[in-house]
């Protein structure tokens, strides 16, 4: 796994890929700040930049996921993976954990911020890190999610429509429980959202509950693009 890890890594940082990804990432990063007032209202609070990174996730994981297995099936060279002494669960791993540190090295970019409030302010320092918590477990879980969407298909440009079609309808997916009408439905719906799980770090409460959610959402979906990746194998 480690060797399909570094192989990972490596071709993020050799392929456009990465770099259209950072750039859009440092953008709305940068355009969020802006817009949560921060800087017009002089409050020591980065509460309102965190609220919408959630979104920004939508648009960009799918620009980050979208290659990981499509871009294998259509150059043939998952076929050298299914030949080779290593273990489907290694491979699927080695991807996974890969963009996750891509995306959480790109994360970090975002510490100027913070940064800032520092520089020019007295911010608690308990609700930075709670949203940065809880934005890795997001973007861990989407990321999960973007893998198995891209084992379904060797066509990158499907892979990222479908995966970003999925998260729209999970950033508002607590809208649609709310104007369904239905308590219960509304209540099963904001158990299962992830913008609900991910509110309670923007009140920077670290919630046990939220926390294996977010794991669980990402093991599951890492276990289907395992078990995905096996029936191929076997055919």
């Amino acid at each position: 796994m480690i060797a399909i890890l570094k192989r990972e890594i490596k071709s993020f940082f050799v392929t456009p890929i990465f770099y259209v990804f950072i750039t859009m990432f440092l953008i709305l990063s940068a355009l969020f700040f802006r817009i949560s007032g921060i800087i017009q209202h002089q409050v020591a609070d980065i509460s309102g930049f965190f609220q919408w990174m959630p979104l920004a996730l939508t648009f960009l994981i799918p620009v980050l996921t979208m290659r990981c297995l499509a871009d294998e099936k259509k150059s043939k060279t998952d076929q050298l993976l299914f030949t080779s002494p290593v273990n489907t669960w290694e491979i699927v791993l080695g991807k996974y954990f890969a963009a996750v540190f891509v995306f959480v090295i790109t994360m970090l970019s975002t510490i100027v911020y913070p940064i800032i409030l520092y520089v020019f302010g007295n911010p608690a320092t308990a609700p930075i890190v709670s949203h940065y918590i809880g934005y890795i477990l997001y973007g861990a879980a989407l990321i999960a999610i973007g893998i198995y969407v891209s084992s379904l298909t060797e066509n990158q440009f499907i892979a990222a429509v479908v995966s970003f079609g999925i998260f729209f309808v999970l950033y508002f997916l607590e809208i649609v429980g709310v104007l369904s009408g239905s308590i219960r439905f509304a209540n099963f719906i904001g158990f299962i959202s992830l913008q609900r799980r991910f509110e309670y770090f923007h009140i920077s409460v670290l919630n046990l509950s939220s926390i294996v959610y977010f794991l669980l959402i990402a093991a599951l979906f890492v276990f289907l693009t395992i078990q995905r990746l096996n029936r191929k194998r076997v055919v």
